[in-house]
């Protein structure tokens, strides 16, 4: 028997008047099945044969969530182009309905895919093909919580409209499934990201932009190991309004992540940043500004050794507030750091400095000045061999504040360092049991007398 759309009247195939293996591609002639001739629990996985299902035989508003029992649809009753946003009414593709490698990139139509047809696990990492979710068959609010691969996903798939809230996991999300390509503007929100799902195999290169991400994104709990690096970071990308606090760790930092370019002002904060993060692998050049900086963010514990160069630092770098107590270490110094642009008034203190901090190679011309140095900072402790010149000091500097007992050494002293300029009086004197202050330098005796 053929089945035309002209023979049949309404309401006229029930799940009653047809039996098993009853609507094949043969008996069904185009534009046969439609919204009326089709009653409730008509079409099953019995009564469809292979290649029934066509963009043909269907008609508008044909398949409801009452004619369509479970299992029904499957890759081999479904023929190209047959679900489309007109032929699927709302809460039709169910994980009932669907079967393995059901939607493909042929058998679905651009707008197909909406919050209305699909329901809760339909689209699963079975039900899927390469290719399927595209721009076009994808509508705003689709996805909820489902399974996404670097197959499923194609260019320009996953914008702030398709993604709702909670829809990026670490068990929706496979191995390189976020790109820059199927990344649209706005995308990675605080909403749509749970915890642990951004990791370094579900990122590929230049997918993190300063358009993908918006407000408190990135926090401790969606970055796993390895996660931030030079090449899934773009330009702009690490704000303070990107980052939570304890975001940026020596784990989810790889090697030259840190740059000029990737962050932006008052992004390094004491709370954004954890304990041994800034490295001399993480940083690259100017990346350590006044700006990038906030208080209290460089700390004993968030720097490790050799972090500190003159190529990290930019000018006005160190000040009173970025620096906390024994930050400044043999260590974490590298050659000709500190310099008169790098450090701000009050930025040297008996607290910020470890011992054999004070190098004739940390030290630059005209560093040492009565506004960067405070009580008590210049000690033996401090300071190495050759370390005050006539050039690293200015005028007004040692102080009998700001040196400490056994100071002023023939190592620590250069030729032409102690002038009537660098040395001055408190009180009259230089302090208390130090009326006179004898120096052997190249076998010359120097008397200060008070």
């Amino acid at each position: 028997m053929w089945w035309t759309d002209n023979t049949l009247t309404d309401n006229t195939l029930t799940d009653n008047t047809l039996t098993d293996n009853t609507l094949t591609d043969n008996t069904l002639t185009d534009n046969t099945l439609t919204d009326n001739t089709l009653t409730d629990n008509t079409l099953t996985d019995n009564t469809l044969t292979d290649n029934t299902l066509t963009d043909n035989t269907l008609t508008d508003n044909t398949l409801t969530d009452n004619t369509l029992t479970d299992n029904t649809l499957t890759d081999n009753t479904l023929t190209d182009n047959t679900l489309t946003d007109n032929t699927l009414t709302d809460n039709t593709l169910t994980d009932n309905t669907l079967t393995d490698n059901t939607l493909t990139d042929n058998t679905l139509t651009d707008n197909t895919l909406t919050d209305n047809t699909l329901t809760d696990n339909t689209l699963t990492d079975n039900t899927l093909t390469d290719n399927t979710l595209t721009d076009n068959t994808l509508t705003d609010n689709t996805l909820t919580d489902n399974t996404l691969t670097d197959n499923t996903l194609t260019d320009n798939t996953l914008t702030d409209n398709t993604l709702t809230d909670n829809t990026l996991t670490d068990n929706t999300l496979t191995d390189n499934t976020l790109t820059d390509n199927t990344l649209t503007d706005n995308t990675l929100t605080d909403n749509t990201l749970t915890d642990n799902t951004l990791t370094d195999n579900t990122l590929t290169d230049n997918t993190l932009t300063d358009n993908t991400l918006t407000d408190n994104t990135l926090t401790d709990n969606t970055l796993t190991d390895n996660t931030l690096t030079d090449n899934t970071l773009t330009d702009n990308t690490l704000t303070d309004n990107t980052l939570t606090d304890n975001t940026l760790t020596d784990n989810t930092l790889t090697d030259n992540t840190l740059t000029d370019n990737t962050l932006t002002d008052n992004t390094l904060t004491d709370n954004t940043l954890t304990d041994n993060t800034l490295t001399d692998n993480t940083l690259t050049d100017n990346t350590l500004t006044d700006n990038t900086l906030t208080d209290n963010t460089l700390t004993d514990n968030t720097l490790t050794d050799n972090t500190l160069t003159d190529n990290t630092l930019t000018d006005n770098t160190l000040t009173d507030n970025t620096l906390t107590d024994n930050t400044l270490t043999d260590n974490t110094l590298t050659d000709n750091t500190l310099t008169d642009n790098t450090l701000t008034d009050n930025t040297l203190t008996d607290n910020t400095f470890t011992d054999n901090t004070l190098t004739d190679n940390t030290l630059m011309d005209n560093t040492l000045t009565d506004n960067t140095l405070t009580d008590n900072t210049l000690t033996d402790n401090t300071l190495t061999d050759n370390t005050l010149t006539d050039n690293t000091l200015t005028d007004n500097t040692l102080t009998y504040n700001t040196l400490t007992d056994n100071t002023l050494t023939d190592n620590t002293l250069t030729d032409n360092t102690l002038t009537d300029n660098t040395l001055t009086l408190q009180g009259g004197s230089l302090g208390e049991g130090r009326h006179q202050l004898l120096m052997r330098k190249e076998r010359k005796v120097f008397l200060l007398v008070t």
